[in-house]
């Protein structure tokens, strides 16, 4: 398992952690959607609020594509970034301006805070990170990857 949670902070009390606890159906290896998907524990804080969450959320190949758009907003080969997974409950936008990446999270669904409708009323955290911070992000996520790969 990757020994480090991906976390994105911004000092002030908004925080996301996201850890990958295990596959959703460990045994199952040669079905291509029920060998890949992927448990979550969620810890978050959006200066207000702290919850914590944990769901089968993100595909393998999903979590591939998130750490690529990272990579690639972090080394300036775009400025945008918007990814999302089947799953509606987890989803990131991101621009750059200048030195700084502007990260949108939002949460909606298994994923939305205890006191929110969880489908009309998603929580967004937001950040505004430097370059350092969403390659650390991006290499967290992707430990994730290494100790969960793709199957099949």
């Amino acid at each position: 398992m990757a020994s480090t949670v991906a976390r994105l902070d911004d000092g002030l009390g908004r925080c996301v952690a996201i850890e990958v606890v295990g596959y959703q159906f460990p045994d199952i290896h040669d079905e291509r959607w029920d060998a890949n998907w992927l448990i979550v524990q969620l810890d978050v804080s959006d200066g207000t609020r702290r919850w914590s969450r944990r769901d089968p959320a993100i595909l393998t190949f999903e979590l591939e594509s998130l750490v690529d758009g990272l990579k690639s907003l972090a080394a300036r080969e775009s400025t945008q970034f918007r990814w999302h997974g089947l799953e509606p409950c987890l989803a990131i936008d991101a621009e750059t301006h200048g030195a700084r990446h502007d990260l949108r999270v939002r949460l909606a669904h298994e994923f939305a805070p205890p006191d929110v409708d969880p489908i009309n009323d998603p929580a967004i955290v937001e950040f505004g990170l430097d370059e350092g911070a969403v390659v650390a992000f991006a290499d967290a996520l992707n430990g994730y990857l290494v100790a969960f790969p793709i199957r099949t």
